[in-house]
C-alpha cells in the first residue's frame, strides 16, 4: 500500500465553541503530513463555526485541503457525520468530535500499523477518558477491556455486538470508502456508532486493534452530541428502534436469550420511569431511570 496516503480528519461539531480550538490544535500537531481537514457542523447556535473558520484561515497551509460544512437546521449526529464523510477525499478517515482530542502520533501510528497489516480496513486502538483537562485522566482503555473481542472473526464479532455494544467510537480509524458505502443510519438520530459496528461486522469487515493510545475522550457535558444522551429520550428512542428493528430477530435466531431479556428489561424500566413521571425531559425521570439502570446491572 501507499505508505503516505491522504488521511481525512473529520471533526464533527455542535455548539463546540468552548473546546473546538483545543480539538483543532490536536489535529494540527499531527506528526503525519498528508492530511485534509473537514469540519461538519450541525447548526451550532454558538461561535463554533466562527472560531473554526478563523483557525482554518490561520492554519490552512498545514493541510492538503480544508472544508467547513454547515446547515441551516439541526439534523442530528448521524446526518452530520454523513455530510462530513461525503466531503472526504482521503483513503483513510479519522473522526473526532469537537470536544475530544487526538494524540500527536495518532495518524502516523495508525498508518504504520496498517502498512504492516494490509488486511486491515477497520482499526481501533487504546484511548484515554478525561474530564475537563487532559491531565485529569479518569480511565485508560486497553485491549483487556474488550474481553478478547479483537481476536474473534468478523462473524463472531457480529454475534458479540448484537448482544451488546462494546466499542467506543473515539479511537476509530477506517477506510473512507466503507463509511461512504454504508453511511451512518439517520433513522437513529442520537446513536450513530452502534448500528455501524453491527453493519460492518455483519458485512464481513473484521475490527482490528493495536496497543497505542491515539485518542482522548472528554467526559462530561458534551458539546457535540449531548453525551447526557445515555439517558436521554433521543438516545433511548433510537436504541429501542434499533433493537426491535435490527437486533431482536438475530438475538432470537441465535438463541441469545440472556441478551434479549436484558434489552427488554432495560426498555421496561425506561418506560416505567416515563409512566411514573410523565415527561421524558423531566430531571426526576432521568435520575430515576439512571438509578434503575445501575440497579439492573449490579
Amino acid at each position: 500500500m501507499n505508505n503516505n496516503p491522504l488521511v481525512s480528519i473529520l471533526v464533527v461539531t455542535y455548539n463546540s465553541a468552548d473546546y473546538i480550538l483545543e480539538t483543532l490544535e490536536s489535529v494540527r500537531k499531527q506528526t503525519y503530513d498528508n492530511l485534509e481537514l473537514i469540519i461538519s457542523d450541525d447548526c451550532s447556535s454558538d461561535s463554533t463555526v466562527d472560531k473554526a473558520s478563523k483557525w482554518i484561515e490561520s492554519n490552512k497551509e498545514r493541510f492538503a485541503r480544508t472544508e467547513i460544512i454547515t446547515v441551516e437546521k439541526n439534523t442530528g449526529v448521524s446526518a452530520n457525520y454523513n455530510r462530513g464523510i461525503k466531503a472526504c477525499h482521503g483513503e483513510w478517515l479519522k473522526n473526532i468530535d469537537g470536544d475530544d482530542l487526538i494524540t500527536p502520533r495518532c495518524v502516523e501510528a495508525n498508518i504504520r500499523h496498517i502498512s504492516e497489516n494490509p488486511e486491515i480496513e477497520v482499526l481501533f486502538s487504546d484511548m484515554i477518558v478525561f474530564r475537563d483537562t487532559e491531565d485529569n485522566v479518569l480511565y485508560k482503555y486497553s485491549d483487556s477491556d474488550f474481553n478478547g473481542f479483537f481476536e474473534l472473526s468478523s462473524d463472531e464479532q457480529y454475534k458479540r455486538l448484537i448482544q451488546k455494544n462494546c466499542l467506543p467510537s473515539t479511537p476509530l480509524f477506517i477506510k473512507t470508502r466503507l463509511l461512504q458505502e454504508y453511511g451512518y443510519d439517520e433513522r437513529y438520530i442520537g446513536m450513530e456508532d452502534y448500528p455501524m459496528w453491527v453493519k460492518l461486522t455483519q458485512k464481513g469487515h473484521k475490527v482490528y486493534f493495536f496497543n497505542e493510545i491515539t485518542a482522548k475522550y472528554r467526559k462530561g457535558e458534551s458539546v457535540t452530541t449531548s453525551r447526557q444522551r445515555l439517558y436521554s429520550p433521543v438516545y433511548m428512542d433510537s436504541l429501542e428502534m434499533f433493537y426491535w428493528g435490527e437486533l431482536y430477530k438475530p438475538l432470537k435466531d441465535y438463541g441469545f436469550d440472556e441478551a434479549k431479556r436484558y434489552y427488554e428489561k432495560y426498555f421496561f424500566l425506561y418506560h416505567l420511569a416515563i409512566l411514573v413521571f410523565r415527561n421524558k425531559g423531566n430531571f426526576v425521570y432521568r435520575a430515576v431511570f439512571s438509578i434503575l439502570r445501575r440497579w439492573m446491572e449490579r
